[in-house]
């Protein structure tokens, strides 16, 4: 199935017009015209018990799960976590509580949640490691949520963010994260620096809204894996 089709399918439940996307003429055709409505957050979907490495998954804003067991959304939680798991057992995903929305509230509210949830597993599984990864608004929770921490116990133990079509990467904010997280930073933006880049993050292409959401190929998701994967055999050698 092509990625516009397989986006398509996802995004075309429960998507209306809170925000309409527009972009320059030449541009791909959108498989959505609009983002904006809140997700339904699944508190079912939260992982029990401890494993060595927890990854907190922030969807982009309105991006459903691709069904049937996607948790953590269609363009890059879902597919990072399903390949992630092919090659790195020891792993649990939880997708971060929130309603990735246009509501001015929403990335606080997501970031709320990272930081209890941080806390709450360090109480709970304290040789349990984390990664933060963000998709566009979800990029900003966690990075919000990282610098509201306030704890470096809990920052050491964050041994990857993953910031994916990340707006502060365009605005230069993105080396704004405690030093023990920002070392473990790593960003992917689709098509820097030519004209088919991702405009979310990257000032230099046409401007075309359809490379943000380009992120489920396959490349774009092996760079992702291959990082964290990178960062949980580090972090167990240490």
């Amino acid at each position: 199935m092509k990625v516009t089709s397989i986006i398509l399918t996802a995004f075309a439940v429960g998507i209306n017009a809170q925000r309409n996307i527009t972009q320059p003429a030449g541009c791909p055709a959108l498989p959505i015209s609009s983002l904006g409505n809140p997700i339904p957050i699944k508190p079912e979907n939260i992982p029990r018990g401890c494993r060595d490495f927890e990854i907190l998954f922030a969807r982009g804003t309105s991006e459903p799960d691709f069904a049937p067991d996607g948790r953590y959304g269609v363009v890059v939680g879902d597919p990072i976590y399903s390949n992630l798991t092919r090659v790195f057992r020891d792993v649990q995903g939880y997708p971060v509580q929130y309603p990735a929305s246009s509501a001015n509230d929403s990335a606080l509210m997501g970031a709320t949640d990272v930081i209890r949830r941080l806390n709450a597993q360090s109480r709970a599984c304290p040789r349990q490691r984390f990664a933060l990864v963000g998709y566009s608004q979800g990029a900003g929770v966690i990075r919000l949520a990282a610098n509201a921490l306030n704890d470096t116990r809990i920052e050491n133990k964050i041994v990857a963010f993953v910031g994916v079509g990340d707006p502060a990467r365009r605005s230069g904010r993105e080396l704004l994260l405690p030093p023990a997280v920002g070392r473990r930073q790593y960003q992917i933006c689709a098509g820097t620096g030519t004209p088919d880049s991702d405009p979310v993050c990257d000032g230099f292409g046409r401007g075309c809204f359809f490379f943000h959401l380009t992120y489920i190929q396959p490349a774009n998701v092996k760079l992702a894996v291959d990082f964290l994967v990178q960062q949980f055999r580090g972090a167990e050698r240490r």
